[in-house]
């Protein structure tokens, strides 16, 4: 009997299992019926299907596993290793810990302090990378409110109304808007670096400066 078009058609698309290697045949409709991925690529064999579904399971447990090993991390203040190599990131938030070296912590002022105080981001790096060397994104945070309690955004959004006033808030909340991509090539970091390096010195040595004149020195916000 001859194979015709039809017959073809009606007997699906040749694959190969990536569990077994044998060549199966299953019509695009079956296909896309398969709405779990492991599924996809793999033969109607029960053995190929249960050793799909446990990699597929061996790997959501790895993903909780290194969710959980990154909480611990952050519990004991480690930080992630990215942002600890990036040394102007270093620089910013040593340059915030002097600043507000005289001050409590930001979002939670009335509670005891972990000294010394952590540079706190009000919006995260990992949410907000353009907004990662800005220094009035950056404010001296407590262990507690900074590592363990996830960051508390929202009460350091509290903070800043709290000690620098509502306008100075209002400025604040628009640099999401403002600053949404920044773009640095690798000379302009270096010298933003050079230039933050010498910012940390003077402020060791007693200098005085406002987060607004940090900023305008350093020209990444401008």
């Amino acid at each position: 009997m001859k194979y015709t078009k039809e017959m073809s058609a009606k007997r699906g698309k040749r694959y190969v299992c990536r569990i077994c290697k044998e060549r199966y045949h299953m019509t695009s409709e079956e296909y896309q019926k398969r709405s779990l991925t492991f599924r996809k690529r793999i033969c109607e064999s029960d053995a190929c299907l249960d050793e799909a579904a446990g990699q597929v399971a061996k790997k959501l447990i790895k993903k909780v596993r290194d969710k959980e090993k990154d909480k611990l991390r952050q519990a004991i203040g480690i930080k992630p290793k990215k942002q600890s190599q990036d040394p102007l990131q270093k620089t910013m938030n040593k340059i915030a810990r002097l600043l507000d070296k005289d001050n409590p912590c930001l979002a939670r002022p009335f509670e005891s302090q972990n000294v010394p105080l952590q540079g706190g981001h009000i919006y995260a790096v990992g949410s907000y990378p353009s907004l990662r060397y800005n220094i009035w994104n950056i404010h001296g945070q407590s262990h507690k409110s900074n590592a363990i309690n996830g960051g508390e955004s929202s009460l350091m959004i509290e903070g800043i109304e709290r000690r620098y006033g509502i306008d100075r808030r209002e400025t604040v909340e628009a640099m999401i808007k403002k600053y949404k991509v920044l773009k640095l090539t690798s000379d302009e970091k270096k010298e933003a670096l050079k230039v933050a390096n010498g910012i940390a010195r003077e402020l060791e040595k007693g200098s005085t400066f406002t987060r607004d004149q940090i900023n305008e020195h350093i020209g990444i916000y401008n």
